[in-house]
């Protein structure tokens, strides 16, 4: 099992974004027992390569890819996204794209990770505001941006 996040502590869980496949899961903190596991995403070079945030019982993490890796011609499909998780079930609350759908076409617009979801929540205008999402190749679509969603819907509320 590789990680490159952070264990984070919510209540009694201890929540764990996996690098690959793309899984977040749930350990009970007292017993070391799977509480849940959730897939966040089904493409094959999908991950979870940064640090989820707990906050007001749920869970926000987003998802990245090692297509970046790949040459021209095998890239790229994947499209990052941003999660939200119910703490209790794992189960997947919401999950925003970042790219439009490039219609699976390789060597077409790809990536726009989410990075850097810690410490981001503004209760104030109920929003979270993750930064830089990671570019393969991408419309002139939340490249490089700064996003804001929405925590009730996880729609993007504004970006520049």
């Amino acid at each position: 099992m590789d990680l490159l996040s952070t264990p984070t502590i919510a209540g009694d869980l201890l929540i764990i974004g996996i690098y690959g496949p793309c899984v977040v899961i749930g350990v009970e903190r007292a017993t070391g027992m799977l509480g849940w596991s959730t897939r966040l995403d089904n493409h094959p070079a999908s991950l979870v390569a940064v640090s989820g945030t707990f906050y007001n019982w749920d869970f926000y993490v987003g998802t990245s890819s090692l297509e970046e890796a790949s040459d021209q011609e095998h890239c790229c499909t994947f499209r990052g996204s941003l999660c939200k998780l119910d703490t209790k079930s794992g189960a997947i609350l919401w999950k925003t794209l970042t790219l439009p759908d490039n219609g699976g076409g390789m060597g077409e617009y790809a990536g726009a990770a989410p990075l850097h979801v810690r410490e981001c929540q503004e209760m104030e205008n109920n929003q979270t505001v993750p930064t830089e999402p990671d570019q393969f190749v991408e419309p002139e679509n939340h490249s490089d941006s700064i996003l804001a969603f929405d925590l009730d819907t996880g729609d993007v509320k504004w970006y520049m």
